[in-house]
């Protein structure tokens, strides 16, 4: 088991991350001198034998601890990582797991990707279109200077919706999770533009414009 301990020892204060037995006997440690650890909340192994825990610390500030095997601390990335609520049927990412309630990758996100968008062709359009569903979808959130990305590989339907010029919905139908192609009938609808948009969690994922003429 890994755990992190603090305490006085030969009056010297002093933080540890260790490796015991079952019995919460230590027989191996790696001590640290960083004031601002604290004892940390959970501990996970990951696939390549790497060990992260999360800690609450003061001011309402979370820390993140990556440790190799060796309980030194693990090679630091300046990436770009994903956090997805990804949890049953598999996982996409391919980092770390705690409690299916975290995943981490470093490949994942790039903004627009091509396979989270929703694609309608062709365009300029004028008797039909088709349409195609994104692979996973996407929901990007900034606050307080901070952007979080969170990608979806699981839901149940999205609902698509079509605006005219003016705003106006001229079409909406649900879409099941394993549909991957619609064709829509556009032959009797006015000349102009219109916005094709993707709905999922009350929130707009995707979408795009096209020119029927």
């Amino acid at each position: 088991m890994i755990t992190f301990a603090g305490g006085t020892l030969s009056n010297q204060f002093i933080l540890r991350w260790m490796k015991t037995d079952t019995m919460g006997i230590c027989y191996y440690y790696q001590q640290y001198a960083d004031s601002w650890m604290t004892s940390t909340q959970h501990t996970v192994k990951t696939f390549n034998s790497k060990f992260v825990s999360v800690s609450k610390g003061t001011n309402h500030i979370i820390y993140l601890y990556k440790l190799n095997s060796d309980l030194n601390y693990d090679s630091i990335y300046n990436h770009q990582y994903v956090y997805d609520s990804l949890c049953s049927g598999g996982v996409i990412s391919d980092t770390i797991d705690p409690d299916c309630d975290l995943i981490v990758g470093i490949d994942e996100y790039s903004s627009g990707s091509e396979a989270s968008q929703l694609k309608v062709y062709p365009n300029p359009a004028t008797s039909s279109v088709t349409i195609e569903f994104p692979n996973y979808l996407q929901l990007v959130d900034k606050k307080l200077g901070m952007t979080t990305v969170s990608n979806f590989y699981q839901w149940d339907a999205t609902m698509l919706e079509v605006f005219d010029e003016q705003g106006k919905m001229i079409y909406s139908r649900q879409i099941p999770k394993n549909q991957l192609i619609l064709q829509v009938d556009v032959s009797d609808w006015v000349r102009g533009m219109y916005y094709f948009k993707l709905q999922f969690k009350n929130r707009t994922v995707s979408g795009t414009k096209i020119i029927l003429r």
